[in-house]
């Protein structure tokens, strides 16, 4: 279970990586768990482009919200980057340094390197922040939709989003 002084540690890591010049401009994104760990992932350019062209359809797809890539956001299992987000109140998500609660949607975009209990993780940790979908996108560009507890066919709140991204 997560404490308070847990919640801090994560928060005051994250605040000192984020304010940190040493790690401006590194290629690597952050992501701090409840105890302080620092996990530190390499990205490549597929990856990028990838997050850019889905935040760009859920700008394109969504009602009149906004689209973010690499959202800071809070969860019970720790500060992670998620890879593309879209919120309905972005307004509020661009006066916030991290996203608390969780975009409406959050978007994990697939490493060769991710397993399948990470994605598990990450799944259940955005729908406790509030997220209303998680979506997950593999190397192929298919994508993977839920709401909390079940599998869709497609979004509830974008049903017109692409099953395939197309690069």
């Amino acid at each position: 279970m997560q404490t308070t002084l847990d919640t801090d540690l994560m928060i005051r890591s994250w605040e000192w990586l984020s304010a940190e010049p040493a790690f401006d401009g590194i290629p690597y994104r952050f992501e701090v768990k409840p105890n302080g760990q620092i996990i530190m992932s390499p990205t490549k350019n597929f990856h990028g482009r990838l997050q850019f062209v889905v935040a760009s359809l859920l700008q394109q797809h969504g009602p009149a919200g906004k689209a973010f890539v690499e959202l800071s956001t809070k969860t019970p299992d720790g500060m992670y980057e998620v890879d593309s987000a879209w919120s309905l109140d972005g307004a509020r998500l661009l006066k916030q340094d991290y996203a608390d609660p969780a975009a409406e949607i959050c978007v994990e975009v697939r490493s060769p390197s991710n397993t399948h209990s990470e994605f598990q993780e990450k799944r259940k940790a955005y729908f406790e922040a509030g997220a209303k979908e998680v979506w997950f996108v593999d190397g192929e560009g298919n994508v993977s939709f839920y709401s909390p507890g079940v599998s869709l066919i497609h979004s509830l709140i974008m049903p017109n989003f692409p099953s395939k991204i197309e690069l």
